[in-house]
């Protein structure tokens, strides 16, 4: 009894610690998983549901809550450690308190990839922000206080794993033995918690504080045999293999493989990550001195063998943003071993904010992931259409019918890629209006081979049925489901015909009744415009002939309409359909 209060007393403290050092970043964590919760309950699907632009917005704003999440923890870190004094705390909590209100104003609603993109490099600079802010002007014992967060932090992944476990165990037996009709969120809500409140809590509560050393008895056993009995040998042996695949190149003269490169690369930064935390060791073990001293210099011709395959790549296909990052991976490895062989008293941080600055690079300003990826795809693309005689005096894009097949796919290849990464506006010289119903005015032939998305409207309906949804089925004596999202034998069948768009509905494959939807669309439409949920009144139809009346109501319904062939392409449905003779 007396361990388990004395684990609870200092996990107490270990929590009040956490609330008394980061009040703004549990304020934020806490603030973020209210939000996600609530996100996480709001059904779209339900009649209640009014509209997506609340939905939209709430998404966006914890959006900005994440990426500010570590910032404020750095804030915390650079005034306890170096800007001493509440006015700069203030400041710094202000600056992140207006980019989260005007990131959630002026991100758009559908993020882009490289949008996506920032946001995950902007959240990891802040950790990585977080991690180094401590150790800025400290030399000495840095990957004992990163080893140190590390723990921390698997330590709080397999306390919150416990607790989430534990609780939902609880749930689920009150809901079985107690027949209690538990929402499927609920699940989801706990974990969400558990993570924002107690997870957050926890985890800084054990950040080490201002006045805390670290030397070589803060590095466990565990990460010392870790790292040096099993990694570096490992390593060893992988770079074994790699040099006697150079030899078999040298001697058969051939190409190296693409593998190569992803396989080198990875192979340096596990290497770069192993020669950071050994560093520590240096004067005490044999083996992570000579790692030290011979591997930088054993690991050059792998890299270089990289950077030629990754230059052979981009030589015939051009830059990608997969490519980007690997030549920036293989930059960050380059700049590791050189300045582990130039410099002797290797100064761990270095490596991070090294790793950082490339990251913010790539991430913005000119020289990001994407422009330089379609400022290489404008060069390439540009001397095709001077190739195949597509450019005029001013550089601008004119017609050319003659084309071969091959030449139009080329051509329209580099436009395809640039849709297909949202960068077709900066494909250079393809004008602003282009679209593919303006293919043929601007390239001279028309885009047979891609999908036209800018002709086609996609329309999707669905009725959430809840306590609140009564049907009158009054003058129908029997009931099933129709659909054709599934083979599964019926006496009932039905096709739709995408020309009419009308249903035809089948009995022991005979024609029973013919449904024009049209009218039943129209009236569904104006959900798809407002955004809101379809009332009940308007879920069914009801058809009739001199054999059989029906009512119909929605499931689902999904169709997509092409505006240029006037078709209703690729219907889906399933409608239960109530069935009354006469």
């Amino acid at each position: 009894m007396t361990k388990i209060r004395d684990f609870f007393t200092k996990l107490g403290g270990q929590l009040k610690s956490s609330l008394t050092r980061f009040p703004e970043t549990l304020a934020v964590a806490y603030l973020l998983a209210i939000l996600w919760i609530i996100l996480n309950n709001i059904d779209q699907y339900s009649p209640t549901y009014e509209s997506s632009s609340a939905y939209d917005q709430l998404l966006k704003v914890i959006l900005m809550l994440a990426i500010a999440l570590p910032y404020t923890a750095v804030i915390k870190l650079l005034t306890e450690y170096y800007l001493k004094g509440n006015l700069f705390r203030i400041l710094g909590d202000s600056i992140v308190l207006i980019s989260v209100i005007i990131g959630s104003i002026l991100l758009p609603d559908k993020l882009v990839e490289r949008e996506i993109l920032l946001i995950v490099i902007l959240i990891a600079l802040g950790y990585l922000g977080f991690i180094i802010m401590p150790y800025l002007l400290k030399r000495i014992s840095f990957p004992i206080y990163v080893l140190k967060i590390a723990t921390t932090f698997f330590i709080t992944i397999l306390y919150s794993l416990v607790l989430y476990l534990g609780t939902i165990s609880i749930v689920f037996a009150l809901e079985q033995l107690f027949d209690l009709n538990v929402s499927y969120t609920l699940y989801t809500d706990i974990w969400i918690f558990i993570a924002g409140f107690f997870s957050v809590t926890f985890f800084l509560g054990n950040v080490p504080a201002k006045d805390a050393l670290f030397d070589l008895t803060n590095y466990t056993k565990i990460y010392r045999y870790l790292f040096t009995i099993i990694i570096i040998p490992l390593l060893g042996i992988f770079t074994v293999i790699l040099y006697a695949y150079f030899v078999k190149i040298l001697i058969g003269g051939e190409l190296p493989k693409g593998v190569i490169a992803s396989l080198v690369l990875w192979y340096g930064l596990i290497s770069g990550v192993i020669l950071f935390f050994v560093q520590p060791l240096l004067e005490s073990n044999l083996i992570a001195r000579w790692f030290r001293r011979l591997y930088p210099f054993a690991l050059m011709i792998p890299v270089g063998m990289m950077f030629y395959s990754l230059y052979l790549r981009i030589a015939q296909y051009g830059i990608t943003p997969p490519r980007y990052y690997s030549v920036l991976a293989g930059i960050w490895i380059l700049g590791t071993l050189v300045y582990t062989i130039a410099h002797k008293k290797f100064i761990p941080q270095m490596l991070v904010l090294y790793g950082m600055i490339l990251l913010f690079i790539s991430a913005v300003g000119p020289l990001d992931a994407y422009k330089m990826t379609m400022r290489d795809q404008s060069s390439r693309f540009t001397k095709l259409l001077t190739t195949v005689d597509m450019l005029d005096e001013d550089g601008m894009i004119k017609p050319n019918s003659s084309l071969s097949e091959d030449e139009q796919k080329e051509v329209l290849s580099y436009i395809h890629y640039a849709e297909d990464i949202e960068c077709l506006t900066l494909l250079k010289p393809v004008p602003k209006h282009y679209s593919y119903k303006t293919t043929k005015e601007i390239l001279g032939f028309e885009d047979d081979f891609s999908y036209d998305y800018s002709s086609r409207e996609y329309y999707y309906y669905s009725y959430y049925f809840d306590a609140s949804s009564i049907i009158d089925i009054t003058g129908y004596d029997r009931m099933t489901c129709l659909r054709n999202d599934d083979n599964a034998p019926s006496q009932y069948s039905s096709s739709i015909d995408n020309t009419t768009n009308t249903l035809s509905i089948y009995q022991d494959d005979v024609l029973l009744i013919d449904v024009d939807l049209k009218e039943w669309e129209s009236k569904l439409e104006k959900y798809k415009q407002s955004d809101k949920s379809i009332a009940t009144q308007d879920a069914y139809l009801v058809a009739e002939n001199e054999q059989v009346r029906l009512k119909l109501f929605l499931d689902y319904y999904e169709y997509t309409y092409n505006t240029a062939t006037d078709t209703y392409e690729d219907p889906t449905y399933r409608f239960y359909m109530f069935i009354g003779d006469k």
